[in-house]
């Protein structure tokens, strides 16, 4: 019993010693970029007791750094490791010159043969990214419209590196793939495709690495040559007349930089009359093809201009005329004639043109009921040459006054047209109320009319020769639609000619047929 009540107290000496005595430790973060130094710090709550660095590897330790309390002694174990001790604030600081990346460092705080508490932290070394390669070389040549892949590498970072795309002033996302490597070290791969429009020549393409407390490390650039092929152009045009000693130049508007260094060509440098025919041009790459011809026309002196449209007013004309070229010292010179083809400069006034090549000239001071005659004269260093003539006439001042009266009494007329239809209505209306009324007077008094009481129906037939448009000459019912008029009136007289005349004597016997022999009604 003495035993048990012996082993029962040390226990609870225990017990109390390991709440009581046992306090806080703490240990500070173990994160360390490589080739940097790394410092431990183990800090305790409460004073006195035994504290320890040291790792354990398949039940060996290698003891780093120790501290008594009681004796305030400070000692460090083995080479590359350092020991501070602050008995003061109990703190005791590991420095580790080369630290090992997942090394797993104990902080123990022991109080005489009994552990009191124990603390570890686990070394993480960061490593930056130190290379990282784009695929592509510094320039490429990619076609307009179709795709082209771009891949960047990072090898041995820790932790795994995000990789960024650059576009000109554009940040892409790409495809990543990480690999794990040996001692934790990472490799990553992107790829980016893009499908690259001639708008993309010159653009630069290049990848970055992204570590947190890392600079991102840049790749070499990769500067775009886009091929492509436009419509290739003559300058100007498909046709062209040129004087004698002319340059001729071809701009090709399709861009080819593995080609032509230049987009102007010449075609003919010191032209000749001999030189005239057909030019053509092609120009081809990766991208495609594409050709344009011009035809060529050398001519010692201007082509004739041509005049498109002449149009006379009462005081002046407007010309417009396509010219020709004219070479440096050419001129171009308006002429009218009126009569015999006696011709004379004319006053003009330039008007802005329309289109390339078509020119609008408004000639001045011209006179009222004339008939001119236009023409161009065009004319260089090598000679002249005209337009076809054009004539118009001018308008006449009183021509207007004339129209403005011949309206006048287009309304007149019109007005006085629709007074004598309505006169004529009116008098046909007149006749036909008198011819009625002498019919009906007629009728009265006619003893064939007087017929006898027995007579249950009155014929009221007109004779034949009664007729309301007795009097009216045919031409006259033609021209006011009078006949029409009559012919309806005397129709709906003719459907009203009989009427029911019931006799008394007739009405009575009726009667007495409904009441029978008793006098009443049945």
């Amino acid at each position: 019993m003495a035993v048990k009540a012996y082993l029962n107290s040390t226990f609870c000496v225990i017990i109390f010693c390991l709440c009581k005595c046992a306090g806080k430790l703490t240990l500070s973060s173990a994160e360390v970029r490589e080739g940097e130094t790394l410092v431990l710090t183990c800090h305790s709550t409460e004073p006195l007791g035994s504290y320890t660095f040291y790792s354990e590897k398949n039940g060996f330790f290698d003891i780093y750094g120790s501290a008594t309390g009681s004796f305030k002694n400070c000692y460090s174990g083995l080479s590359g490791y350092s020991m501070r001790c602050d008995f003061d604030n109990w703190t005791f600081n590991l420095t580790i010159l080369q630290p090992v990346h997942n090394q797993v460092i104990i902080c123990n705080r022991t109080t005489g043969p009994v552990q009191i508490t124990s603390i570890n932290a686990t070394i993480y070394v960061q490593v930056p990214v130190k290379s990282i390669t784009l695929s592509t070389p510094s320039t490429i040549n990619v076609v307009s419209a179709n795709s082209y892949t771009f891949t960047c590498k990072t090898f041995g970072s820790r932790p795994a590196a995000e990789i960024s795309w650059h576009f000109d002033t554009s940040t892409l996302a790409g495809n990543n793939t990480v690999i794990s490597e040996n001692e934790s070290k990472f490799e990553v791969t992107s790829i980016l495709t893009l499908i690259l429009t001639k708008e993309d020549q010159g653009k630069v393409v290049y990848c970055s690495s992204n570590i947190v407390g890392e600079i991102p490390l840049e790749s070499t650039k990769t500067f775009l040559n886009v091929l492509y092929i436009s419509e290739v152009q003559m300058m100007p045009g498909n046709s062209l007349n040129i004087v004698a000693g002319q340059k001729l130049t071809m701009k090709n508007n399709g861009y080819n930089t593995s080609l032509i260094s230049t987009n102007q060509l010449y075609l003919i440098k010191h032209a000749r009359v001999k030189d005239s025919g057909r030019y053509s041009c092609s120009v081809c790459n990766a991208a495609g093809s594409s050709s344009s011809f011009i035809d060529v026309n050398v001519q010692n002196k201007p082509f004739p201009p041509m005049i498109i449209q002449v149009f006379c007013k009462t005081r002046s004309a407007y010309i417009s005329f396509m010219s020709s070229y004219l070479g440096g010292e050419g001129k171009l010179v308006l002429q009218y004639s009126k009569v015999d083809d006696k011709y004379e400069n004319a006053t003009v006034e330039v008007l802005n043109k329309t289109q390339p090549e078509i020119n609008t000239y408004k000639v001045l001071n011209l006179s009222p009921g004339t008939e001119y005659t236009f023409r161009i004269l065009a004319s260089n260093f090598y000679g002249m040459t005209s337009s076809k003539r054009q004539t118009c006439s001018t308008g006449i001042v009183a021509q207007a006054e004339r129209e403005k009266s011949c309206e006048m009494e287009s309304v007149i007329g019109g007005t006085l047209g629709s007074i004598l239809f309505i006169v004529i209505l009116l008098l046909c209306a007149t006749v036909l109320f008198n011819l009625r009324s002498r019919r009906i007077n007629k009728g009265k008094s006619d003893p064939a009319t007087s017929r006898t009481n027995d007579a249950s129906y009155v014929d009221q037939a007109l004779p034949s020769k009664d007729h309301h448009y007795q009097g009216f000459s045919t031409k006259e019912m033609m021209i006011t639609n009078t006949y029409e008029k009559i012919e309806e009136c005397h129709e709906k007289e003719k459907r009203s000619v009989y009427m029911e005349l019931t006799h008394p004597s007739i009405q009575e016997e009726q009667y007495m047929n409904r009441t029978g022999d008793t006098g009443t009604l049945t």
